[in-house]
């Protein structure tokens, strides 16, 4: 009994001292095992199978002192919070009340009182001795508020005032608004971070507009050489899930409908806002969640015809085959009800709002020419509209690059350095979304111009192109001959590139048929114009110096164009057009004609097609 007794005793006393040892993954220099203890209370290391002593006279980093409960450790403890860079003084500050009492609350002695005024005077004076601690005095509550505003975590908050200090120190606060560098830096740290926030609610909460933010967003940028992630739809759930109310549930099925439209690349090019928003929206409606509104609302930086559109896409390739069973949007004054909605998303549509572009190609103002006429060349269109800071500020057409790339005042510059601001046509004619498609081709043959900015609640949301009207006509059975240009103007293959111009502007036409010797050889379009102007910029860049009055519209002509009779029909014009990607064909007659896409929109405008 006796000898049990101590086995007990034994036992408990090593069970007492391993509960004190710390196991460490370092490996024992004798026997290669890994359990190796270690002792604190005596400052030793052990292998615990063979009992080598690895090493002593360990240091203790603890604390000297013991405490058995949380208040005596916070008596006892010596050591402060952690630095809050988002305080002025980062936490670490000696404070002179105005109250002329000592620690013990007891008054302070008259003799000494002007003494404690002065030091508390000075220690005030201190805070404020340098212009760097003046703006951060304004910039860190200012950013303190936006954030509480915003939702903004703590430890993004924190990381926001670094960053803000890191621009303050360098100087990039210089000459700028301490409100629209407070929001630039937040906008950096969300995306970093990826849960971005969009400028729209940026500018509503600094009170700046979003171009100077985007100025200062862009100099902070430059200034450290960061480089900053691209925001993806999946990153603004969350913060449309806030909005919205929606539960965690929601929340879930909203980021799995993202990860699948993004893995079917349904969603590559569409503005990732548009795409969340609708993704919480299907996602609470598949869900029967009742805190989605049954009516799809707007939100700064998209519209509801956009949140339908990404709706629409989103339900019919992720959603419908999952479940087996279409939902329909249906249209109201109000907002969007989706209870009732067709299938197809424009099937009962007329006028404007059945072929407007929603996602019209866009390109920011400070890009250059060159970048204009590749993405044109690239998507096969022949314009633009022109943005700065997401907001459409104008649109830049063939024409346009064409005016711009042969100016003799500018002639010796390269393409890379001219902007697209300096050749964007600014003030725009708008059409509203509810508009008639003839409206919109008489607006059109009245202002001379190939296409028209499409709003809705005064905000841009689309583009319509003569293209687009000439689809109407793919099924007219009208002849070619009632609507083509009879005598279209003509130049020759040797002339040069500079005469032709100026046959188009004076004349105010996009092409000419180019014969020799009376026979056809080619056609020549502003296009070809502006290619042809830019291979000459592009010798400038490389060096050469070639001679304008060289370049040849035989060199730059399409050539071999397709031709078309006068008893074509208006419908196969317009199929040859659209396959070709042309906006002209030639009309073999005993005298040359040509049909346009003008001519088309023309004859919509004077209620003769389609």
């Amino acid at each position: 009994m006796l000898i049990l007794s101590n086995y007990v005793l034994i036992l408990f006393n090593y069970v007492f001292i391993l509960s004190n040892y710390k196991m460490n993954d370092v490996k024992c220099p004798s026997c290669g095992n890994t359990q190796v203890i270690t002792d604190h209370v005596h400052g030793e290391s052990f292998c615990r199978k063979c009992g080598l002593v690895i090493a002593d006279k360990l240091f203790d980093f603890g604390p000297e002192w013991r405490a058995f409960d949380r208040e005596d450790a916070d008596k006892r403890s010596r050591t402060g919070g952690p630095l809050k860079f988002g305080k002025l003084t980062k936490g670490l500050t000696t404070e002179i009340d105005k109250y002329d009492r000592d620690i013990k609350g007891k008054a302070i002695p008259v003799e000494k009182k002007a003494k404690w005024y002065r030091l508390r005077r000075w220690q005030k004076r201190s805070r404020m001795a340098t212009s760097l601690q003046r703006n951060l005095s304004i910039a860190l509550p200012e950013l303190d508020r936006m954030c509480s505003y915003l939702t903004i975590a703590s430890n993004m908050k924190e990381e926001c005032a670094r960053l803000y200090r890191k621009c303050a120190s360098e100087g990039l606060v210089k000459g700028r608004s301490i409100e629209s560098m407070v929001a630039a830096v937040i906008y950096i740290v969300t995306r970093q971070h990826h849960s971005p926030v969009t400028l729209e609610d940026l500018e509503q909460v600094s009170g700046r507009a979003k171009k100077d933010i985007g100025k200062s967003y862009r100099k902070i940028a430059q200034g450290f050489n960061l480089k900053i992630p691209t925001a993806g739809a999946i990153d603004y759930v969350p913060r449309f899930a806030i909005k919205l109310n929606a539960s965690g549930r929601t929340l879930a099925k909203a980021r799995d409908i993202v990860i699948k439209a993004t893995a079917l690349s349904i969603i590559s090019g569409k503005v990732p806002i548009s795409v969340a928003a609708a993704a919480v929206y299907l996602a609470g409606h598949t869900l029967n969640d009742g805190q989605i509104p049954k009516k799809i609302q707007g939100f700064p930086g998209t519209t509801r015809s956009t949140i339908k559109e990404r709706y629409e896409d989103l339900k019919m390739h992720v959603v419908d085959k999952e479940i087996g069973e279409t939902e329909e949007i249906k249209e109201s004054d109000e907002g969007e009800d989706l209870t009732d909605a067709t299938p197809h998303l424009g099937m009962d549509k007329t006028g404007v709002e059945a072929i407007v572009q929603l996602s019209p190609v866009k390109i920011d103002k400070d890009q250059n020419l060159n970048d204009a006429l590749d993405l044109m060349e690239k998507k096969h269109i022949s314009r633009l509209l022109v943005t700065d800071e997401g907001w459409v500020v104008g649109i830049i057409t063939e024409e346009d690059l064409v005016n711009r790339l042969a100016s003799a005042k500018e002639r010796k510059l390269k393409t890379t350095q001219i902007h697209v601001s300096s050749a964007m046509t600014k003030e725009l004619i708008v059409i509203p979304l509810t508009a008639d498609f003839m409206d919109a081709a008489k607006a059109m043959i009245e202002h001379g111009f190939s296409s028209l900015p499409v709003v809705e609640e005064d905000e841009i949301i689309g583009l319509i192109t003569k293209t687009d009207l000439v689809k109407k006509l793919l099924h007219s059975e009208k002849k070619v001959k009632d609507f083509y240009s009879k005598k279209p103007l003509l130049t020759n293959p040797a002339n040069t590139i500079v005469s032709a111009r100026k046959i188009m502007l004076k004349h105010n036409i996009n092409r000419l048929i180019v014969t020799n010797k009376g026979m056809l050889t080619g056609i020549l379009t502003r296009r070809d114009l502006a290619e042809g102007f830019d291979t000459f910029r592009k010798a400038l860049d490389y060096g050469k110096h070639p001679d304008i009055k060289g370049l040849k519209v035989e060199h730059v002509m399409s050539k071999d164009p397709i031709t078309i009779t006068p008893e074509t029909t208006v419908g196969e014009a317009v199929a040859i057009m659209l396959k070709n990607k042309i906006s002209g064909l030639p009309v073999i007659t005993q005298d040359y004609g040509i049909l346009t896409k003008t001519d088309l929109v023309k004859g919509i405008a004077d209620e003769k097609l389609p």
